[in-house]
């Protein structure tokens, strides 16, 4: 008589048993398989969201230095850029960075994960304010015009470095063949 539970052959209740044992199963499944790969999903689409935006902010602004690099007065433009939270732009010399923080997408020991178009990608940086490390990927946009300069903001960053999405006014002027960078408030 081993077993007994399962082998009742004839009792209408062994149909409801193995029905509820099967649905615990599958909850205990899903529960532990399905929802932390859809989780992990979600967090991977959101950063790869991140880092294209921060790169699209920073080829529309790398874009407008070039044009008005290339008129031959003094010219001025005024665009509207988009910035999601945990990202920033930066000048470079001849050249405007966008980074954006990652904690699910890249593997460090992989380079391989870095996205088309993004250079040291999972650089390990560490916040000077808070000391709290995090994952960055970065990437470059070349700018033709090698002569600007940017102000920036208390974080360090041209635009953005902060936990909130931010829509900017960044204003490029040309005056006597010298190009600034800076930010409309």
């Amino acid at each position: 008589m081993a077993l007994a539970f399962f082998a009742l052959k004839n009792s209408r209740g062994q149909v409801s048993i193995e029905f509820i044992f099967l649905l615990l199963f599958i909850i205990i499944y899903i529960t532990a398989v399905v929802m932390p790969m859809v989780n992990f999903s979600n967090n991977s689409a959101e950063e790869i969201s991140r880092l294209g935006n921060a790169k699209i902010a920073a080829q529309k602004i790398a874009g407008t230095i070039d044009s008005v690099g290339l008129s031959p007065n003094s010219a001025k433009s005024t665009i509207s850029v988009f910035l999601p939270e945990k990202s920033a732009i930066t000048c470079e010399s001849g050249s405007i960075d966008y980074s954006a923080e990652m904690l699910n997408t890249w593997n460090p020991n992989d380079p391989a994960s870095c996205p088309a178009g993004a250079t040291n990608c999972c650089a390990t940086t560490i916040n000077p304010v808070t000391l709290q490390e995090t994952l960055e990927c970065r990437g470059r946009i070349a700018v033709q015009a090698t002569d600007f300069s940017c102000s920036t903001n208390p974080n360090g960053a041209f635009l953005g470095g902060g936990t909130e999405r931010s829509l900017a006014n960044v204003s490029i002027s040309k005056t006597a063949g010298a190009i600034s960078v800076g930010i409309v408030p």
